[in-house]
């Protein structure tokens, strides 16, 4: 509970981020935020926003072309929260505290998140709520309330 800085993303880049694959994200605006910022889902046709993790934002830096970078560290998945998400760095206020998960991180799991990836044609097709079902030690509740 309480006000958070969060920051909107797509499904494939939250779960490069879950998993580790990335540790950073490229915009073309800077922040001087620096501290733990939420990091979360665009609303889709099929579910709502949600928060997914909250990671420690140390860094953004002018990158040439491609405007500022972002670098993270200390990933922290949580049981999903849904939000109403915007753009950019943005402060929410969540009704509901926060609840970190161990996600798997075994070479079965990184190779099950890797082939999901793939088969949704560029993650086109699949959102980490998805694959927080398949995979967490401890958010095994309905998953229906995540539906829209």
């Amino acid at each position: 509970m309480g006000i958070y800085k969060a920051l909107s993303m797509h499904e494939g880049t939250i779960l490069d981020i879950l998993f580790g694959f990335k540790t950073e994200e490229h915009k073309v605006w800077g922040t001087d935020h620096r501290g733990d910022i939420l990091i979360c889902s665009i609303a889709n046709n099929r579910y709502r926003g949600f928060v997914f993790c909250v990671v420690n934002l140390y860094e953004c830096l002018k990158s040439g072309s491609k405007g500022n970078t972002f670098y993270f560290k200390n990933i922290r998945p949580v049981k999903p929260i849904p939000i109403r998400g915007n753009r950019g760095l943005y402060d929410i206020e969540l009704d509901e505290e926060i609840k970190f998960i161990n996600l798997k991180r075994d070479r079965a799991t990184i190779n099950f998140v890797k082939s999901s990836m793939q088969k949704s044609l560029g993650y086109k097709k699949i959102h980490p709520v998805d694959i927080l079902i398949d995979i967490s030690n401890e958010y095994r509740e309905s998953y229906d309330s995540l539906l829209k």
